[in-house]
């Protein structure tokens, strides 16, 4: 046990030791390799054989079947994405790296807090009607197999901020 110990230790330290080195992101890069912003089309999407990764989808939108149901707003799509804008720049490392402003797509790069893990979340804002408007979110993990449902919380915790600014 007292090895193990020491194991997680020495862990530890080369892991900081390496990060201070060359910078965090730059250690994610060398341990497990680049990542890149993958186009993400709703119609056409195939989700990951891993479970690192959460789909919302309004009803018929997506060709996968998604997680969960978005919820619809009783708003045009351009006053939800108006909401969106206010309260997307507040969430904590979080930076916007593609858009489509045409097709009312955007993929935002979410960085974990400790280990500085990347996870991307691409949003599509779907006009419903004149009045009602709903969210495509797909957000995934790019390292590991795993996620232990940091992925549906996260999106969850958006679409929660969401339905309290309405």
């Amino acid at each position: 046990m007292k090895a193990l110990f020491y194991l997680l230790i020495a862990i530890v330290v080369a892991y900081a030791a390496a990060a201070y080195l060359l910078g965090r992101e730059r250690l994610l890069e060398v341990v497990f390799g680049r990542i890149s912003v993958q186009p993400v089309d709703f119609k056409t999407l195939r989700l990951k054989e891993t479970p690192n990764q959460f789909l919302m989808c309004p009803p018929d939108y997506c060709h996968a079947t998604p997680d969960a149901q978005s919820p619809v707003w009783n708003e045009p799509v351009a006053s939800l994405k108006q909401r969106w804008d206010r309260f997307i720049p507040a969430v904590p490392d979080t930076d916007l790296v593609d858009s489509d402003e045409a097709a009312a797509l955007y993929t935002y790069r979410v960085r974990t807090p400790l280990l500085r893990f990347p996870d991307d979340v691409t949003v599509q804002f779907v006009a419903l009607d004149e009045g009602h408007s709903a969210l495509a979110i797909y957000s995934r993990s790019h390292y590991g197999y795993s996620d232990l449902g940091a992925n549906r919380r996260r999106i969850e915790g958006w679409i929660s901020t969401l339905r309290q600014g309405s």
